[in-house]
């Protein structure tokens, strides 16, 4: 072989190994193991619904990072039933809107149920749940408390709309509505 062909071949090889680990450093995947539980190789621990449907009940779900979510739903269907969401590790003001630091985020189309249980977060710039980009949240029969300063029960951002029934939210941090509406 000459040297132009290795050359091509080794370009090839490189452009390949680096596309693989791109895709595998963002890669969000899960299963359910024999006892239902949520397991996730996402690289921050997060829970990441892209599109389908997924129930789950009487579980318990947490993130401690900073500056990352618990649950991120972008175009599925995700039904919890009787969950117990924590979030705890701070986040930044450019978290505010978006709710990158947040327990429970549903985005572009993605639609969230929550039947009963709660969402506790201890964190600053922390919501319990936010609606965006044309996400809907549906929560019934639910707990949120938030603990950080501007960290608001459900935040609504973006056109995003939430449906609830027999709710109980309390937050205890500055700046921190139980629930909050930002833009459309």
């Amino acid at each position: 072989m000459n040297k132009r062909k290795v050359a091509s071949i080794l370009l090839l090889v490189s452009t390949i190994f680096v596309l693989l680990v791109v895709n595998l450093r963002y890669t969000h995947s899960y299963y359910l193991d024999e006892e239902g539980n949520i397991i996730t190789s996402s690289f921050n621990g997060e829970i990441f619904l892209p599109g389908g449907e997924l129930t789950t009940n009487d579980k318990s779900y947490s993130n401690n990072r900073d500056g990352g979510m618990v649950l991120w739903i972008t175009g599925g269907d995700f039904i919890m039933n009787q969950p117990n969401v924590t979030k705890s590790g701070n986040g930044s003001a450019s978290d505010y809107l978006n709710g990158a630091n947040s327990a429970i985020v549903i985005q572009v189309n993605g639609k969230y149920t929550m039947n009963g249980g709660s969402i506790t977060t201890d964190a600053t710039y922390s919501h319990g749940m936010i609606a965006y980009q044309g996400g809907h949240i549906n929560v019934n029969d639910s707990n949120i408390l938030t603990k950080g300063d501007y960290s608001s029960g459900i935040m609504v951002s973006d056109n995003g709309y939430i449906d609830g029934t027999n709710l109980k939210i309390e937050t205890l941090g500055k700046y921190s509505s139980a629930i909050n509406s930002d833009k459309d």
